[in-house]
């Protein structure tokens, strides 16, 4: 468990990727992407909330 602040977490709103393109790479590049995002930040965590098919 990390303790911190709100301002100290990156929160993405929507990721979603194309059923059709799904199995591709395409989420771990964003998800790579956003984790780089918040290391240049300097944030304690990123928030992703998943949803399945």
């Amino acid at each position: 468990m990390i303790v911190c602040d709100s301002s100290e977490v990156l929160t993405p709103h929507a990721l979603a990727v194309n059923p059709k393109l799904q199995g591709k790479g395409i989420g771990k590049m964003v998800v790579e992407n956003i984790l780089n995002i918040a290391r240049k930040e300097h944030k304690k965590a990123v928030r992703l909330d998943v949803l399945g098919a």
